[in-house]
């Protein structure tokens, strides 16, 4: 048994990380129980840099260089997002540990940004539920 005391955050990103490779993590599983090679599963996506930008967007770089967008809708500001609805409280936006992060622990795990801004250029936040990694 591994055990090992981690601060919150680092552990929302492992979790936030292992559940969006879990089918991945499944197969190595049964790999090494079988005595065989896993596959390479990509790391964490670390968020290096990060600016506000006009109409709710922000501009992201991460640590391989990749870099894109995140538009937010006007939808996505309930819950625990309600309060970036300040557009002052939005542009207090930091890097935390290589997630986005703004006071009063409201964060986006980078991960599924990451996979959008790959593949899309830009990531879109509505209120949909999947869509929020926080």
């Amino acid at each position: 048994m591994l055990e090992a005391n981690l601060p919150r955050r680092a552990l929302e990103l492992v979790l936030d990380w292992a559940e969006l490779h879990q089918a991945a993590l499944l197969e190595n599983w049964r790999l090494c129980r079988g005595k065989q090679q896993p596959h390479r599963i990509d790391p964490l996506a670390d968020v290096t840099a990060v600016r506000p930008d006009a109409n709710w967007t922000l501009s992201v770089q991460f640590a391989d260089g990749l870099s894109g967008r995140i538009r937010f809708q006007p939808d996505f500001f309930t819950g625990v997002f309600a309060p970036l609805q300040d557009h002052e409280r939005f542009a207090q936006v930091f890097v935390d540990r290589g997630a986005v992060a703004w006071p009063g622990n409201i964060d986006l795990a980078p991960d599924a940004m990451y996979a959008d801004i790959r593949r899309l250029g830009e990531q879109v936040l509505t209120g949909q539920p999947a869509d929020a990694l926080a």
